[in-house]
């Protein structure tokens, strides 16, 4: 399992798109800043894959409804794979979704699947809501 609290190479680049989009993120543990991140961290993810969401219906207010739905993923490599896009389609019914601190979770990682996690903060990490799981398959 890769927990990426311990800021891995897509955390620090989720962590800089949310700051460009106004979202509050935990601090880059040093290691980050002094370049200690490992080209092909996500080789795994690259390609195309089928996407079904399981997403908390409302995130920091106790909620317990999930909705379901479905989505589909395109990763690819940049800059010699240190950075990589991932496209994602989602088909959710509830539109818009921004976070505040926010954690990913990936586990269960095999060359054709993958689980992933988020998880938001409101007290900068002391406690965490996962509020979206996604399980990944390789399209063919």
């Amino acid at each position: 399992m890769i927990e990426t609290q311990t800021c891995s190479r897509r955390e620090a680049i989720a962590g800089t798109l949310a700051l460009a989009a106004g979202v509050g993120v935990l601090p880059i543990p040093s290691d980050a800043a002094s370049g200690n991140l490992d080209a092909g961290d996500f080789a795994f993810l690259m390609g195309n894959w089928h996407v079904r969401h399981h997403k908390l219906k409302g995130r920091l207010v106790g909620s317990t409804d999930w909705a379901d739905f479905e989505g589909a993923a395109h990763a690819w490599p940049l800059l010699g794979s240190v950075a990589n896009v991932d496209d994602n389609v989602l088909h959710d019914p509830s539109g818009m979704y921004r976070g505040i601190s926010l954690r990913f979770k990936w586990s269960d990682i095999t060359a054709s699947s993958a689980r992933w996690e988020q998880a938001f903060s409101p007290d900068r990490g002391a406690t965490w809501e996962v509020n979206w799981i996604m399980q990944l398959h390789r399209a063919a």
